[in-house]
């Protein structure tokens, strides 16, 4: 069964999702976000990993290929992206396992994951997505897991406050107002991910990017 989209796209428009992977390389840090990912995630082995929003899966198929022990699994709610997706995985000859589906809905048995990142989709999502979203990747992770999320924070001055209201434009007020408030570190403790923190900043034409870290103790 498709999952029933209850937000929008990476490009916001369904006719835009071709052209993601060039708009991603020409206005975005794609190698400073991958890097600040991969070091976050610090991963030492056969550990299993899901990608919270996986897009057309640059960041996942990089991930496997860098780490070739790790389970990567992905989701996204846009089968165009995962299509994209899944020619990457074939081309590079790594394997993910991808799967249609919302952020906060997710396809997996709890305690299945040693980490779950997202890069660059919690703006996307409404805010009871972010929620859900946060409630089901501390579901899915096993005691001592961790999560990242690397998305749009407080915009860091005036300059970084305009270029992200212009993003917020596009992109919808909606959905990325906590991000503005750089909200995300509180909804995660809401979620009950402990020893939150922000661990790094990124400064791009569209705004602020914040790297935040969350780790599932007892009892999450």
């Amino acid at each position: 069964m498709k999952p029933v989209p209850r937000y929008t796209p990476g490009l916001s428009f369904h006719f835009l999702t071709g052209l993601y992977d060039l708009f991603f390389s020409w206005f975005m840090p794609e190698r400073e976000i991958r890097r600040a990912i991969l070091n976050g995630l610090n991963l030492n082995g056969e550990e299993r990993v899901l990608d919270l929003g996986c897009g057309t899966g640059t960041l996942a198929v990089h991930l496997a290929r860098t780490h070739p022990l790790a389970r990567l699994s992905g989701i996204d709610i846009d089968p165009r992206m995962l299509r994209q997706a899944e020619t990457k995985s074939k081309a590079a000859r790594v394997s993910l396992d991808l799967r249609p589906a919302g952020a906060d809905r997710l396809p997996f048995d709890g305690e299945s994951f040693d980490a779950v990142y997202s890069s660059m989709a919690f703006h996307h999502f409404p805010p009871d997505v972010k929620r859900g979203a946060l409630r089901e990747s501390g579901r899915v992770l096993k005691e001592g897991g961790r999560l990242m999320i690397l998305d749009f924070g407080k915009p860091s001055g005036w300059l970084a406050s305009a270029c992200f209201f212009a993003a917020q434009c596009f992109d919808g007020f909606q959905t990325t107002r906590e991000n503005r408030r750089g909200a995300i570190p509180l909804l995660m403790k809401e979620a009950g991910f402990a020893n939150v923190r922000q661990t790094g900043l990124l400064e791009t034409i569209f705004g602020t990017l914040a790297l935040y870290r969350g780790d599932k103790m007892r009892g999450q």
